[in-house]
């Protein structure tokens, strides 16, 4: 009957358009935001000297691509340690359809705070200060275990981390897998850095407000018309194939010229030209 045949193509319709979302899943990934609060605690050490109490930390994370930098600390005279009050609390939100960003890289840099030095800080510009500051050592924080454990999206994983501060000559004893070798050397004083990591999977969807971004290719001297044109015969081709039963799993891309030799072509993640 006539019904049974409409529910029979309906039905086909779906699962075509089932096997697309999965296909084109699998190609690009579902994304998510991965957000990443890091809250700088205290810098521990053998901190025995009066000339201690004239330095200040400040710490300069990376993650992801991106880079942000603490404030300075204060000397706690009773804890006998560098803990900072304000300006040390870092978010990275970091979006991507591969996965979690895993490391957190740390710097440490410090500064006399003798009289002059405060006058040369408050005086000078941003680049100015940044380089008053001497590069003490650094860390590398492994977050694998939060993102493993936040892995219900929007469960939230807090804990608090102590990472030694390494030196600055240890960049160069890498094995031949890219590997740092077991044996590194602390830094003097033997600091540490203790700091708070807060992780957050947030899933990009129109629930969220969040939405996806598809990344473009720009391409120049070429007229992309043609392109566009060769696009929609493809398509027409593989309509009129499905139409006939034969559905040959094409994935297709999306071209938009904005001249007569410039314009945007849909990047295909996976794929080789």
């Amino acid at each position: 009957s006539i019904s049974t045949q409409q529910s029979s193509v309906k039905e086909e319709m779906q699962q075509r358009n089932k096997s697309e979302d999965k296909k084109k899943t699998i190609l690009e990934g579902n994304q998510f935001i991965y957000r990443t609060k890091i809250e700088f605690l205290t810098v521990y050490g053998d901190f025995n000297t009066s000339e201690d109490k004239n330095i200040t930390y400040n710490c300069r994370a990376s993650m992801g691509g991106s880079m942000q930098e603490t404030n300075q600390s204060t000397y706690e005279v009773k804890n006998k340690s560098h803990s900072w009050h304000d300006g040390n609390v870092l978010d990275f939100d970091t979006r991507s359809s591969w996965g979690y960003p895993g490391t957190l890289n740390v710097r440490l840099l410090s500064m006399s705070l003798d009289s002059n030095s405060k006058h040369r800080v408050a005086s000078n510009e941003e680049r100015g200060k940044l380089a008053d500051y001497t590069e003490v050592g650094w860390a590398c924080l492994d977050l694998s275990r939060l993102w493993k454990k936040s892995r219900n999206v929007g469960k939230k994983c807090t804990e608090n981390l102590r990472c030694d501060i390494l030196s600055l000559h240890n960049q160069e004893e890498f094995d031949h897998q890219g590997e740092l070798s077991n044996d590194l050397n602390v830094v003097e004083k033997n600091l540490e850095v203790e700091v708070r990591v807060t992780v957050e999977i947030t899933p990009i969807n129109v629930v969220t407000g969040i939405h996806r971004q598809s990344m473009l290719l720009y391409k120049h001297d070429d007229d992309m018309r043609q392109e566009m044109l060769a696009i929609q015969f493809i398509d027409v081709c593989d309509n009129l194939l499905k139409a006939s039963g034969l559905d040959l799993k094409i994935l297709k891309y999306r071209c938009v010229p904005v001249g007569d030799k410039r314009g945007f072509i849909e990047w295909v993640p996976g794929t080789m030209s």
